[in-house]
């Protein structure tokens, strides 16, 4: 009989010690459970607030993009601008439209030329970048020799070289919205550049039979918008990489590595 209480009781302590172990076992479970969705809210907590500095960081640079597009939008304008100030000079009714001749199919030509060159493969940012700046510092040039022109020929031979510098400088501008995801503010400058056109008409005074001192500096001006919109870019970006650092957040925001 002692025998068997004894074996009885030890029973009991097995089992006793069998569900104290369960209950430690349960509770570091749901401890380590707890632990690892506080870890992971801790994370997604950080991420959105990564994602918010970086959205902040791309809103800052809608000004640049918009900029950026606006350098090759104002070039095409700028030129044909020079209606009645060639007509004038050479006395040649039909010469604005021999102009817009040229400019169209230099502009088709441009894009001939493009899709020909292109390999598929995404041209990398610090190509594009160097593009842009010799493109525009080449539309700049071509518009500023525009009123030196002595000939019809020249005129026209200008209006060629502005119309396909500023196709290129568009193409390279939304290759470069597309990485940075304002693609959209390009195209917004791009519209915008006419009206800059438009205005710089007015301030110069320029049109018809203008002095070669006004058409000169309708032409300046028409040329610094060229330049500076690529300059202002580059000027964002290293802006934008000083801020964020050399981060991962840093290539995304700026539009991927070099």
């Amino acid at each position: 009989a002692a025998s068997g209480a004894s074996a009885a009781e030890a029973r009991d302590t097995a089992s006793a010690s069998s569900a104290a172990s369960s209950s430690g076992a349960s509770s570091a479970a749901a401890a380590s459970a707890e632990a690892k969705a506080m870890t992971e809210s801790a994370v997604r907590s950080g991420r959105g607030g990564t994602r918010s500095g970086n959205g902040s960081q791309r809103e800052g640079l809608c000004f640049p993009l918009i900029a950026l597009g606006m350098s090759s939008g104002v070039a095409c304008p700028c030129y044909l601008a020079s209606v009645g100030y060639f007509q004038a000079k050479f006395h040649s009714e039909p010469l604005f439209g021999y102009q817009v001749g040229v400019v169209v199919l230099a502009h088709f030509a441009a894009i001939f030329v493009e899709d020909w060159l292109s390999t598929g493969v995404r041209t990398p940012r610090g190509a594009l970048q160097r593009r842009l700046v010799v493109l525009s510092l080449v539309a700049a040039a071509a518009l500023v020799s525009v009123p030196g022109c002595g000939s019809k020929a020249e005129v026209l031979f200008s209006g060629a070289i502005v119309s396909s510098a500023a196709t290129w400088l568009f193409a390279a501008s939304k290759e470069i919205g597309d990485l940075v995801g304002g693609s959209l503010w390009v195209s917004v400058g791009f519209s915008l550049g006419s009206f800059a056109a438009a205005l710089l008409v007015s301030i110069c005074s320029f049109g018809g039979p203008s002095s070669r001192r006004a058409a000169y500096a309708f032409y300046v001006a028409g040329a610094a918008f060229c330049a500076t919109g690529p300059l202002l870019w580059l000027w964002a970006v290293g802006f934008c990489r000083g801020v964020l650092g050399s981060s991962g957040s840093s290539e995304e925001v700026c539009g991927g590595s070099g």
